[in-house]
């Protein structure tokens, strides 16, 4: 009885904030999350699935990369299994690369932060700028032979392009609605520089202004 208050209570909350959650299929790959299947019926039935969650404007929110009922973090350090997106205006995009307490905090071993923000054009298909942020405990790092010296070092050169125009949104080709089916891009996108798969590239419709070249 408990439970069904819970799952009601959730369905509720989710029908009045506008918000839908879809369930996708995945496997790691060497290096990536990769998308095998977009809208799966039932998540308990999956090794591996992604759940990502839209808001009441077809934008997602969020996304979870899900293995065995859990978060996805025993893979590669440059792979997130946990990503919040936000939207403090109509032409800013936040990404925040969540920690197992749902903090923002970065890796920078494997060059991942904590946070990206993308500046967009008006029309929001095209990246103007783009600034990465790097909030981390500094401890552990201080306790396995590095210095501060070394960890400001590496945080000028992790932060070196801030200002430039990323590629693209990261994980937004991991997203079915992306931002209301936009795939944001900067002028210099070259779609052969980066991977999408197959399942992947079906659901990235436009590149910036131009229709996506499968």
């Amino acid at each position: 009885m408990k439970r069904l208050i819970v799952i009601l209570g959730l369905f509720i909350s989710q029908f009045v904030s506008g918000q839908e959650v879809y369930y996708h299929d995945y496997y790691e790959t060497a290096s990536d999350f990769a998308v095998t299947k977009w809208n799966c019926d039932n998540e308990d039935s999956l090794d591996g699935v992604i759940i990502e969650k839209v808001d009441a404007q077809n934008r997602v929110i969020e996304i979870k990369f899900m293995k065995n009922g859990k978060l996805n973090y025993g893979g590669l350090c440059y792979l997130s299994p946990w990503l919040r997106f936000d939207y403090p205006n109509d032409s800013t995009i936040t990404l925040s690369y969540l920690n197992p307490d749902e903090k923002p905090e970065a890796n920078i071993e494997c060059e991942v932060p904590s946070k990206m923000t993308y500046y967009l054009t008006s029309d929001k298909k095209t990246i103007k700028s783009s600034i990465a942020e790097f909030e981390f405990d500094p401890e552990p790092y201080l306790k396995n032979d590095w210095t501060k010296e070394s960890l400001d070092k590496i945080l000028i050169e992790l932060k070196k392009d801030n200002g430039k125009a990323s590629p693209c949104i990261d994980y937004y080709s991991k997203s079915q609605s992306k931002l209301n089916g936009v795939f944001p891009v900067s002028k210099d996108f070259d779609q052969l520089n980066i991977y999408f798969n197959g399942i992947e590239k079906k659901e990235i419709k436009t590149v910036g202004n131009t229709v996506y070249s499968k």
